[in-house]
């Protein structure tokens, strides 16, 4: 995957990753849930891009939205009848989830574009180490999420960040050289 399609709804990379990126490609598609949402700028965000997902993994996919009591309406309408549909709606969020196709689907809307979002910053940072680190620090973040581990707590336990959250948000602006002296040295290409 190339930085330009981590910027755009294009999902098409997908195709070419591994079964279950291919599986969510396909279900993403038959849904044309990319293209309900174009309005909100939809960015697909998480593990499946960055090819970290487990079983279960859901796709997250992040919108932009200045009045999220009618995208709530929008999302209700749209895919309120889905199986497992459940909503949540703050002062400055909106969060629905449901499956389609057995595939665990959550929406994130905020007043914020999604490449400036906190979950979309954490995704290319992430890839950015995981493409500077060797296939075993891959493996081991896979590992530790088996475990139970969220994502970025288990960047957090290989990098030795005391808060993962924000120190990878952090680093989202460092050089690669940066975030290459993160890594310690046994998981380094």
């Amino acid at each position: 995957m190339n930085n330009n399609s981590l910027f755009t709804n294009n999902i098409e990379y997908l195709q070419k990753g591994g079964a279950f990126q291919q599986y969510c490609y396909k279900t993403l598609i038959s849904l044309n849930i990319l293209n309900d949402l174009s309005a909100y700028e939809p960015v697909l965000v998480g593990t499946i891009p960055i090819g970290l997902n487990i079983e279960g993994s859901d796709a997250d996919i992040a919108c932009c939205s200045d009045e999220l009591d009618a995208f709530k309406e929008f999302i209700i309408l749209k895919y309120g009848s889905l199986p497992g549909f459940s909503d949540r709606l703050t002062e400055k969020v909106y969060v629905a989830s449901f499956q389609y196709n057995s595939l665990p689907i959550e929406i994130y809307a905020e007043n914020r574009r999604a490449i400036e979002q906190n979950g979309y910053r954490h995704m290319l940072v992430e890839w950015r180490l995981l493409n500077l680190a060797g296939e075993k620090f891959r493996e081991e973040i896979i590992r530790l999420k088996r475990e139970g581990y969220k994502t970025e707590p288990a960047f957090g336990r290989l990098l030795h960040l005391d808060e993962p959250y924000s120190q990878l948000l952090l680093f989202s602006d460092k050089a690669d050289s940066d975030l290459l002296k993160l890594i310690p040295s046994k998981y380094r290409l």
